[in-house]
């Protein structure tokens, strides 16, 4: 999943010191560009699923990642 966002573009990190206790993953647009950050001992699939789905919505609003995103709505 990691390498499927970076192809989009999105900056994947994984840095568990930039979340918040109890927060398993977080996406955010830092210097422009759309990040998630994550941590790879504790971030589950579903975690990084959820992470990706706000990367969707904030592709749709943009049109920042291409056509792929804004087709699903159609």
């Amino acid at each position: 999943m990691v390498s499927a966002l970076e192809r989009r573009g999105v900056t994947v990190v994984d840095d568990a010191s930039k979340l918040t206790l109890g927060e398993a993953a977080r996406t955010e647009r830092i210097g422009g560009k759309l990040t998630v950050t994550y941590d790879s001992k504790s971030s589950t699939y579903l975690d990084m699923l959820h992470e990706s789905r706000h990367v969707a919505q904030r592709a749709e609003k943009s049109g920042a990642l291409g056509a792929k995103f804004s087709e699903a709505k159609d």
